[in-house]
């Protein structure tokens, strides 16, 4: 369509000023008429301009106008030079989309025609690309860039998100999705993408009728239903979380065809946590069976899975289920029915085992450009893992920095391609690696681009001092830590290089070889280099807990300010700040947890000035949401410091119990097994949280923890808080036994029943102990034979000592039993 006209400016001035004030007034149409009348050079020499106005605008009051978003991208648009830049542009803007302010896409694609661009795939690949990490939705604008540039549909989670949210929008859902070109393509996504998941967790009537009507009219789509709720139930979560896809899935009946395909899946789901998924499981494979489509064998583990669990209803099923399964098999009547009345089987029993002994990685640095230009692509295509991050920095500084001309050769294109890093988000780090790459191995174009963000954040750095805030949003966590170091290479390696980065670990855990430290501020003396601050403090913290006396020796030669510092602390040791342990009561909207444990950090006298701002530590005195961090970063940064980095990242691992399932946080408890410091109430509660997460590999996180950590750990300590959160109702004491069964199976024998032993006369002082707390007695009952325990519980025995016949009861009753022989 062609570019509207208009008159509110004059189209024959294409200077930067007309452009400007077309900008502040928050008007598409006068962008648009500046771009009818501005040639391809002045658009060109206005984009510059309007990446500063961008970095200097992006504080003010006048920022936050609902149109701001739309007239940035629509001038980005038509002015860049390039598709990267282009959408940099249509996401500059780092607040939250209005819809009613959206920038119509048929005037994007009108601006994109006049210019006759040859880089428009690339326009829209990166606009669709940029939709996975933004929450407002430019899905619009997206999939018009794509059918401009003929492109096939995106097989992008992001974008089929976006399709599901315009096509489910109108009254006429059933019928535009049926319609709909993109479906066979992006449904099978939606149905999988976390956002679809809630939304059908809220209020899941309208979804279902039109996923119900769909399936009615099309098989096909039918099919693709319930194999997406398979995948996303395989998945896992929280009842919560699981329970809309098993109303979902069972609300689409199923063809033999469908249940052929899913029979895999559905005898993996008979072993999920969740007893109605385990039911949904049980129902299709009966009805795999009915149709002929079960194996006997396959059969026979299924009876034998069912009848073996504790729901009656479960066992109740699979009874009915292979009488009539006896009937359609004459010929293996009697072996069928024999199921009902298996013979008992005796476990076997646990055997304890030693603790495995943990071999420490060593980090190998790099050495050459070629291999620097290989860890980079890897860094800017998402490795942000801390090896990755550690191994570029230190390669910009040694290895770059000795050959500019040859580093700029090798990294420039692959930085370039990546300039949509430099768009200060909420993802800070993303902005300042771009930073420190295009000054320390970039072109002297890339350097340039990069001026202004570096300038940024050394203006913030000199007025906010140690870990001052490097982005007028977010609170301070360890991440900031990083943030500075990668703010001091963009910053001072142009300025003030130096031969080597002293933080660079030695070990993949983040620790730093005290003599390998000693010999680096050796070599910084010997040249009369004087250390980055932010470099010289991650280095102090990286250091073991037990130092070689002979790495002392050599730190006490050191004569530099530096070096006297570096020998004084291995001399006096790690300051420790005080872990104080609390308790935050519900959260104001009432949607979280009753309580949650968590700890307070108050640093110590003879902190430095960085470590005063990480050793500090307030939580809230309410249940609240915290921006989980990466554990892997967070433990690499601060290995000495397990307590630190536990306590800053308990909100998070106590949520993957007591709220969902949570993410990858509790996976952290296995990397502070292989670091050190003191253990005290922050790694203890994390370790009794995840116990019961929600995710199955968070769990099995917590069983490596048990097995990794040494002595330190109070094993007592963690059954303590366990049985706190398990009597209050906090988290799921069946998922915690499971946890501590897979543990003890693995010879971690002895620190499981510690662990019972101490959770038990809390978790049976109530009345009517939750379910899962009868699992926990069990257990307990198990580890106390295999190790020949004696000595009465006296919670244990008043249980025991009760009438009845509930499970709890009798697994008292057993575990007594085994305590007074």
């Amino acid at each position: 369509m062609p570019i509207p006209a208009t008159n509110a400016v004059d189209q024959s001035s294409g200077d930067w000023p007309t452009l400007e004030a077309a900008l502040e007034r928050n008007s598409i149409e006068d962008v648009v008429g500046w771009l009818a009348g501005a040639a391809e050079p002045r658009r060109l020499a206005a984009f510059v301009h309007l990446a500063g106005y961008v970095r200097r605008n992006k504080e003010q009051p006048s920022w936050w106008h609902p149109r701001k978003p739309a007239v940035l991208a629509l001038a980005g648009i038509g002015c860049a030079p390039d598709a990267h830049r282009a959408a940099a542009a249509v996401f500059a803007h780092g607040a939250w989309r209005d819809g009613t302010y959206m920038l119509p896409a048929e005037v994007a694609i009108a601006v994109l025609r006049e210019r006759a661009v040859t880089w428009l795939p690339e326009l829209a690949a990166g606009v669709v690309a940029g939709l996975d990490a933004r929450p407002w939705d430019e899905w619009l604008l997206a999939d018009a860039l794509v059918r401009e540039a003929g492109l096939p549909v995106p097989v992008e989670p992001s974008f089929a998100i976006g399709w599901w949210r315009h096509v489910h929008r109108g009254e006429e859902a059933y019928r535009a999705l049926a319609d709909d070109p993109y479906r066979p393509v992006l449904l099978p996504l939606v149905l999988q993408h976390e956002e679809f998941g809630e939304a059908l967790a809220r209020g899941s009537a309208r979804i279902e009728d039109t996923l119900r009507r769909l399936a009615a009219a099309d098989p096909a789509a039918a099919t693709v239903v319930r194999s997406g709720c398979r995948a996303r139930l395989l998945l896992g979560g929280s009842p919560g979380a699981v329970r809309p896809y098993t109303r979902l899935h069972d609300a689409i009946p199923a063809e033999a065809g469908d249940l052929a395909d899913g029979l895999t899946d559905y005898l993996c789901l008979l072993h999920s946590p969740h007893s109605t998924v385990v039911g949904l499981a049980q129902r299709a494979l009966c009805a795999a069976d009915e149709a002929g489509l079960l194996e006997l064998d396959a059969l026979r583990d299924i009876a034998a899975t069912m009848l073996a669990r504790d729901e009656k209803k479960l066992r109740q099923a699979q009874q009915v289920w292979l009488r009539a399964a006896a009937r359609r098999r004459p010929a293996h009547r009697t072996e069928l029915l024999a199921l009902l009345d298996p013979p008992a089987v005796a476990e076997e029993p646990l055997q304890p085992q030693p603790a495995p002994t943990p071999q420490m990685a060593a980090l190998h640095r790099v050495t050459t450009i070629a291999e620097l230009a290989e860890e980079v692509a890897a860094l800017l295509h998402g490795d942000l893992t801390p090896v990755t991050m550690e191994r570029v920095m230190a390669g910009l500084v040694a290895v770059a920095a000795a050959d500019r001309p040859a580093a700029a050769r090798a990294l420039s294109p692959v930085v370039a391609r990546h300039r949509d890093w430099l768009n200060p988000g909420w993802a800070m780090e993303q902005t300042l690696i771009w930073c420190a790459l295009a000054v320390m191995g970039g072109s002297p174009e890339l350097a340039d681009e990069a001026g202004s963000a570096v300038a940024d954040a050394q203006r913030r750095t000199q007025a906010g001092g140690p870990l001052a805030p490097l982005h007028p949003h977010g609170n301070l966590s360890p991440a900031w830590l990083l943030q500075h170091r990668l703010a001091e290479l963009a910053v001072h390696g142009p300025a003030m290089p130096v031969p080597v980065l002293l933080a660079t670990p030695t070990a993949a855990n983040g620790h730093l070889d005290p003599a390998e430290l000693a010999d680096r501020l050796a070599r910084y003396e010997q040249a009369g280099h004087e250390p980055w601050p932010t470099d010289l403090a991650q280095a102090l913290l990286r250091l073991p807990r037990v130092v070689d006396p002979a790495a002392v020796t050599a730190a006490g030669r050191l004569r530099s300010r530096v070096g006297i510092a570096l020998a004084q602390r291995l001399r006096d040791g790690h300051p420790d700040p005080v872990a104080t342990r609390l308790v935050q009561a519900p959260g104001l909207w009432g949607n979280g947890p009753a309580a949650r444990g968590v700890v307070s950090l108050t640093p110590p006298a003879d902190a430095g000035p960085v470590e005063r701002k990480l050793f500090t530590l307030k939580p809230p005195q309410r249940v609240g949401h915290q921006p989980a961090g990466d554990p892997a970063t967070w433990a690499a940064m601060l290995p000495s410091h397990r307590e630190v980095v536990a306590a800053w990242s308990l909100p998070n691992v106590a949520a993957g119990a007591d709220t969902g399932p949570g993410g990858g946080v509790a996976l952290l408890l296995p990397m502070l097994a292989e670091t050190s410091g003191p253990i005290g109430p922050a790694v203890t509660l994390a370790v009794a949280y995840a116990l019961a997460a929600g995710h199955a590999v968070s769990r099995a996180a917590a069983v490596d923890a048990l097995i990794g950590f040494d002595a330190a750990l109070d094993r007592a300590a963690v059954g303590r808080e366990f049985g706190w959160l398990g009597a209050a109702g906090l988290v799921k004491a069946k998922r915690a036994a499971a946890t501590l069964n897979d543990a003890a199976r693995a010879g971690a024998v002895a620190g499981v029943w510690e662990l019972c032993r101490a959770a038990l006369p809390e978790l049976l002082r109530a009345d009517n102990p939750q379910p899962g707390v009868a699992d926990v007695v069990e257990v307990a009952c198990r580890c106390a034979m295999a190790l020949g325990v004696r000595g009465p519980i006296p919670m244990v025995d008043a249980t025991a000592a009760r009438g009845g016949s509930s499970r709890v009861v009798v697994e008292a009753r057993k575990l007594a039993a085994a305590l007074a022989w």
